[in-house]
C-alpha cells in the first residue's frame, strides 16, 4: 500500500539529497515502510514538511482523485505507530542508543502533522467522545434557547385585528406618516425605523380595513424610501383623507 502513497528510489539513483524512499541498488517493495521510516530518521524534523509535500505532490499527482486526507491519515498512523514501538524501548540498553534521537524527529514530524490536520486525523477516540459530548451540548443549550425564544414569540401573536373603518385606510395611512415626523422636546425622533417597510409590515399584519386585508402592494406608493427623492411612483394621501392632524402640545408648568 506504502507504494501508492510515497515515489521510491529509482535503481542507480546516486542522489544524496533525494526525498525518495529506497536505497540505490535493488530492493524489495515491501520493505518500504521501513525504507519510509530510515528516510525521516535521515532527514530529520526540519526538513520534514519538505518531505510532506514531494510526498503529497506524488501521491496527487499518480492517482486520479487522491486527497490530502487520506494521505495524512495513512502518514498519521505509521508514525504515531512508530513512536509507539519506540517508547517501549530502553533507550540506555544495548543496541537502542539511537532511541531518543529518534523519538525527537518523530515527535516533530507528528507536531508537524497535528499543526495541519483539518480532518481531525489526530484526535484521539477519548478527544472525539469529548468534542462530540460538548457540541451536543452546546446544541442543547441552543436548541432549549430556540424553544425559549419560539414560546416568547407566540405569547406575541395573536389572530385579531385592529380594524380601520371602512374607506378610511388613507386617513389611518396618513397619522402613521405624521408619527414619522414627529420630535421630542430634545430633538429626537419619537418613533424611528431604519426602513419604511417596517411601518409596511407591521400595517398589512396588524390591521385590516374594514374585513378587508391591507395588501403590502397598495400602500407601498405612500411610504418611499427615500423621502428627499420619493420617485415617480409616489403618492400623496389625497386632502380629503387628511382629516386629523398631529400636533406638539404646549409645554405644561
Amino acid at each position: 500500500m506504502s507504494i501508492v502513497f510515497f515515489s521510491s528510489r529509482r535503481k542507480f539513483d546516486f542522489s544524496n539529497d533525494t526525498l525518495d524512499i529506497g536505497n540505490w541498488w535493488d530492493w524489495r517493495r515491501e520493505q518500504l515502510n521501513r525504507f519510509l521510516y530510515l528516510k525521516i530518521y535521515q532527514i530529520g524534523g526540519s526538513r520534514f514538511p519538505d518531505f510532506y509535500q514531494y510526498h503529497l505532490k506524488y501521491y496527487q499527482s499518480s492517482q486520479p482523485g487522491a486527497e490530502e486526507q487520506v494521505f495524512h491519515k495513512y502518514l498519521w498512523d505509521l508514525l504515531t505507530e512508530d513512536l509507539s514501538r519506540l517508547k517501549l524501548k530502553s533507550p540506555y540498553a544495548k543496541g537502542n542508543a539511537g532511541i531518543l534521537g529518534m523519538r525527537e524527529v518523530l515527535n516533530v514530524a507528528i507536531g508537524y502533522l497535528e499543526s495541519i490536520d483539518r480532518w481531525n486525523n489526530s484526535e484521539t477516540k477519548e478527544s472525539i467522545i469529548i468534542r462530540q459530548q460538548m457540541e451536543n451540548a452546546e446544541l442543547e443549550a441552543r436548541c432549549k434557547q430556540l424553544v425559549n425564544e419560539l414560546k416568547e414569540a407566540r405569547r406575541l401573536e395573536t389572530s385579531d385585528y385592529m380594524v380601520i373603518a371602512d374607506g378610511y385606510l388613507d386617513t389611518f395611512l396618513d397619522l402613521m406618516l405624521q408619527l414619522q415626523d414627529l420630535t421630542l422636546p430634545d430633538g429626537k425622533e419619537l418613533v424611528f425605523s431604519q426602513t419604511q417597510a417596517a411601518w409596511m409590515k407591521m400595517i398589512c399584519k396588524h390591521f385590516k380595513e374594514g374585513d378587508k386585508a391591507v395588501k403590502l402592494n397598495s400602500i407601498a406608493r405612500y411610504f418611499p424610501a427615500d423621502k428627499r427623492n420619493p420617485g415617480v411612483k409616489h403618492a400623496a394621501i389625497k386632502e380629503k383623507f387628511k382629516l386629523f392632524q398631529i400636533k406638539n402640545t404646549a409645554k405644561r408648568s
